[in-house]
């Protein structure tokens, strides 16, 4: 086989021969200096692709859709009511998260290809409690990308989380977690980070956090359990 194929699709993307190499050193103890100082520089480096300089950031062994549970796990409790914006595959996929984490899912639904039109999310907002609003910033199924900055701004003005679905875009997109007011965004290292599969990454804004702290129901994950990875 030859060792440079070029894969045009949207992940797993080329990786480049100096991070191959990387992934060729002898293994670390995980309770190592070494091994420290290299994740306290790995965490440095991702808040400033996820540009966030107060956000809680967590890279987990596994894949984006690990990366969505986490997410979600961490903010919404059984009969939590959220809207999900759902204009492709994954976007459907994350409401479908959420409702197994038992909370009350509805829909805003686009079509396929388009996206989403932010007074529109804000009339639907506007009906009800919500806790939540779920956005898949670029959705791989049909590459439309939805604007979060306004979205963001909604979900503000209607005080609701704001988490997005951030797998096929940070890397290659500009993603502003503080400034557009993202409370929980995750990504997975196969796409524009460029670099092979198996991690799952979520940064927790300030309000997310609270959010955790403050949950009325014991949380439904041990491994994915936010409080556990910040000790």
């Amino acid at each position: 086989m030859d060792e440079r194929s070029l894969l045009m699709i949207p992940g797993p993307t080329n990786v480049a021969p100096s991070v191959l190499s990387a992934l060729a050193r002898p293994t670390l103890s995980h309770v190592s200096d070494s091994f420290a100082d290299i994740l306290k520089q790995t965490l440095a480096n991702l808040k400033q692709i996820f540009r966030t300089k107060s956000g809680l950031i967590l890279p987990l062994a596994g894949t984006g859709t690990l990366g969505s549970e986490v997410a979600l796990a961490n903010v919404v409790e059984p009969n939590d009511r959220v809207l999900a914006v759902c204009n492709g595959y994954f976007a459907e996929r994350l409401g479908e998260v959420a409702v197994t984490l038992g909370a009350r899912v509805e829909r805003a639904p686009v079509p396929w290809g388009s996206v989403a039109d932010p007074n529109e999310v804000e009339e639907k907002l506007s009906r009800g409690n919500y806790k939540a609003l779920l956005v898949v910033h670029v959705d791989t199924s049909t590459g439309a990308a939805n604007p979060i900055e306004k979205l963001g701004k909604v979900a503000r003005s209607r005080d609701v989380l704001f988490v997005v679905d951030a797998v096929c875009s940070l890397g290659g997109m500009n993603v502003e977690s503080d400034a557009w007011g993202i409370d929980v965004c995750f990504t997975g290292s196969q796409k524009a980070l460029g670099v092979p599969p198996g991690l799952a990454i979520v940064t927790f804004g300030p309000r997310a956090l609270k959010t955790r702290e403050e949950r009325k129901t014991p949380i439904g994950t041990y491994y994915g359990d936010l409080k556990r990875w910040a000790l």
